[in-house]
């Protein structure tokens, strides 16, 4: 029995692009996403995606489909302990996240990798420097 409500998302997603961004406008402060964080993926945990060809997936963007739902219940997938693994990587584990002092508040991405083999590498497009000393929002992007 799936016990997580469904959310749905109001902003129009026009393709698997949308995916992937980190940037310090998507930070949140608030405590259930926070608290969450530290234990969960602040992006895909008890999240299902289905991409434009009908395959289920953690999130559109990434490659690993676990089945296509015409041919199985998406119930059937959230169960599977394979599914389910991603929603486990916290961003103490995540090279690069493990260090920054926003890491609970920040968004994270496993789609778009510096290194697609390996789950927990640095996010291919991430933020480093988002406060700089003087006050100013900038912004390095690696």
């Amino acid at each position: 029995m799936l016990l997580t409500p469904i959310k749905f998302v109001g902003m129009q997603i026009s393709g698997a692009h949308c995916c992937g961004v980190i940037h310090p406008d998507y930070f949140t402060s608030l405590m259930e996403p926070v608290s969450e964080a530290h234990h969960y993926n602040s992006c895909l945990n008890r999240k299902i995606g289905i991409d434009l060809e009908g395959n289920v997936k953690n999130c559109p963007s990434m490659t690993q489909s676990f089945g296509h739902v015409s041919n199985i219940t998406l119930a059937e997938i959230v169960h599977q302990l394979d599914f389910q693994r991603v929603w486990h990587i916290a961003k103490d584990e995540v090279d690069i996240c493990r260090d920054c002092e926003f890491r609970y508040v920040c968004t994270d991405c496993r789609a778009y990798l510096e290194n697609p083999k390996m789950i927990l590498a640095s996010h291919s497009n991430v933020v480093t420097t988002l406060i700089l000393e003087n006050g100013k929002s900038g912004a390095q992007i690696l």
